[in-house]
């Protein structure tokens, strides 16, 4: 009985997969199958740090829905302690993709695209942490 209460107070329910975990994976397939592109067509113009820029909004992003679906674990953290694990399994994320460019054709990783990568998630997972942090303030003021 215990375990069935341990095991049903961790699965998700359709809505919270559909809602917070399946577009950050979806986003993290979108950034292996683009990394794995040997030449990337691009409409940017070209200007001095495009690439990086590219890498900080795109992982913007990312952290963004990166937050979003571990700010719903349910893990005896709170506040920043999310906030950095977050932040952690992003840059693990930004890494291995770093990686997984070395061995295209045409691709390589780079220390400085990792480093855009980080700011971006930094940026991204910051913000959506804010964001939470004072809509759940505004509800604790509604609420009295």
């Amino acid at each position: 009985m215990l375990t069935l209460f341990i095991l049903n107070s961790y699965i998700l329910t359709n809505m919270q997969l559909l809602k917070y975990h399946l577009p950050v994976i979806v986003c993290a397939g979108l950034i292996f199958f683009v990394s794995s592109i040997s030449v990337l067509p691009t409409e940017i113009p070209d200007f001095n740090l495009r690439d990086k820029l590219v890498h900080f909004v795109e992982f913007a992003f990312f952290g963004i829905l990166l937050w979003r679906s571990v700010a719903q674990w349910r893990l005896p953290l709170r506040g920043s302690k999310m906030l950095i694990l977050a932040l952690s399994v992003g840059i693990i994320y930004a890494a291995s993709d770093e990686v997984h460019q070395f061995y295209v054709p045409g691709r390589d990783g780079n220390i400085m695209d990792w480093i855009a990568d980080a700011i971006g998630l930094a940026v991204g997972v910051g913000s959506a942490y804010i964001f939470k942090a004072r809509r759940d303030l505004n509800k604790s003021f509604a609420g009295k």
